[in-house]
């Protein structure tokens, strides 16, 4: 029985019947393999936080909350460190899981790397692709994650994510032309809410 197996058993048996979570991540299909972002920089991209504004699917049994934001940093031995989280309002929490990469993994300056994250307290360990599909740093980037489960299944998620947590148009034409070329359908994804966040966010 894999890590994932076990991950998705056990969310079934818990069942979180005191919050609100998202429908089960798996579904039928097959992994995309989009094109990246060419020339990527990461220490311009893994730094910093990253607001999501549009979302695609699920990797995990997740809490359903909002003001969905990712942390990241760069370590002097090239470790990169994030951390996933959001708020949810009906436990007034900020719920997180942390993750880490390796610059080393990085390959002919492209936007693409394995990225590992820490599940159930830490007592789960899962590994996905990250595509940095398109990035200008300052303003937006869009990643997709993937990962086959049982050959005719698969787990996979895209965020549109922008550095202002209030970003006023993220349907720009760069965005959009940028997920057509993936083979991602704008429609399918669902703006996150931004608004209404708690206090004391967390922090790497």
């Amino acid at each position: 029985m894999t890590l994932l197996t076990f991950y998705f058993i056990l969310a079934s048996i818990l069942g979180l019947h005191s919050v609100k979570t998202q429908n089960s991540p798996l579904k039928f299909g097959y992994c995309l393999v989009p094109d990246v972002k060419t020339d990527f920089d990461p220490t311009m991209f893994f730094a910093g936080r990253w607001y999501k504004q549009l979302g695609f699917g699920s990797l995990f049994q997740d809490i359903i909350g909002i003001c969905p934001t990712v942390e990241y940093k760069i370590t002097d031995d090239g470790e990169i460190k994030s951390l996933d989280y959001l708020y949810n309002q009906i436990l007034q929490v900020y719920v997180f899981k942390s993750g880490n990469s390796y610059t080393r993994y990085i390959h002919d300056n492209l936007g693409y790397l394995s990225f590992t994250f820490n599940l159930g307290q830490g007592l789960l360990r899962e590994t996905y692709p990250m595509y940095i599909i398109d990035t200008d740093y300052d303003d937006f980037a869009i990643v997709y994650y993937c990962r086959s489960f049982l050959f005719f299944m698969k787990t996979e998620a895209a965020w549109v994510m922008s550095r202002s947590r209030n970003e006023a148009s993220p349907d720009q034409p760069a965005i959009i032309d940028a997920l057509k070329r993936s083979g991602l359908d704008y429609s399918l994804f669902k703006p996150e809410v931004n608004t209404g966040c708690g206090l004391n966010e967390p922090n790497l």
